[in-house]
């Protein structure tokens, strides 16, 4: 009987640590769709929040002001600039969103946040539209990291201001 009690206290005890496991990760996931629907609406001091006070941006730790001035540069850059969630996956404090990043070419940029790529160029007025791989971790209700990959060739393909692929010779 101590057996099936034990048992039975094990189980219930395991399937309550999944449970809160499962609900962490919808919490993040869903977290995440909310920091990115306020960058979409270009609300940056309430896309700010969403951030800890130094995070770390592609492996470099950062102050929430630098972030606020790249984010700021991206908004004024792409008024228009918006993030489409494609696919989001989450596990634990790790949520991992694909998405389509969009936006018209209308301001100068002032910081490198696209490899230094606009900084200083005047608009086009071209509109951009790539894909872009965001993963984050969130600690406390906080964005703590985040790397992503995006790709800037094809964005500034699309602006006018890297050539188009040549297609290879012919045997």
């Amino acid at each position: 009987m101590k057996t099936f009690a034990v048992a039975s206290v094990l189980a219930i005890t395991c399937a309550s640590l999944v449970a809160a496991q499962e609900s962490a990760t919808a919490r993040n996931a869903a977290f995440i769709r909310q920091c990115l629907g306020l960058l979409t609406a270009s609300t940056v001091d309430q896309y700010m929040q969403c951030w800890a006070e130094e995070p770390r941006n592609n492996g470099r730790v950062v102050s929430r002001d630098r972030l606020r001035d790249t984010v700021n540069d991206i908004v004024n850059t792409f008024p228009d600039f918006k993030f489409t969630i494609q696919t989001i996956v989450a596990e634990n404090d790790t949520v991992v969103a694909r998405v389509t990043q969009s936006g018209t070419h209308r301001g100068v940029a002032k910081t490198n946040f696209n490899g230094g790529g606009l900084t200083g160029v005047e608009p086009t007025g071209k509109r951009m539209e790539i894909l872009a791989t965001h993963w984050f971790t969130i600690s406390n209700g906080k964005i703590i990291e985040q790397q992503a990959v995006r790709d800037d060739l094809t964005m500034m393909r699309q602006l006018g201001l890297a050539p188009a692929p040549v297609a290879p010779p012919r045997p």
